[in-house]
């Protein structure tokens, strides 16, 4: 990737850039995506049920709620995956934040 990378860079070639836009919940294919809160797994979501769950709420901001429960206080650890035996075996998840409140 880094050199795909590069190249666009030095050849300037905005041709191949995949910027997206529209609705999109999660990369194309079939994947289970699971979570864990505190080291106990919450949820384990084929691609249609991860969709229910996931909202665009503008361009490139995709929400998905974890934990509404409002007598959990304090410190929460939260694990993410795509489970390998039912992705793309090239599939990536990026998370740039996290917000809780």
């Amino acid at each position: 990737m880094a050199k795909e990378i590069e190249e666009d860079i030095l050849l300037g070639d905005s041709t191949r850039r995949r910027l997206g836009g529209g609705q999109s919940c999660g990369q194309s294919g079939e994947y289970i995506f699971e979570f864990a809160i505190n080291g106990k797994i919450v949820a384990s979501w084929d691609k249609a049920l991860f969709c229910k769950h996931y909202t665009r709420a503008g361009y490139n901001l995709d929400l998905v709620k974890f934990l509404d429960d409002v007598t959990v206080t304090g410190d929460i650890e939260l694990a993410m995956r795509m489970s390998p035996n039912h992705s793309n075996k090239g599939g990536v998840m990026c998370i740039t934040h996290l917000y809780w409140s």
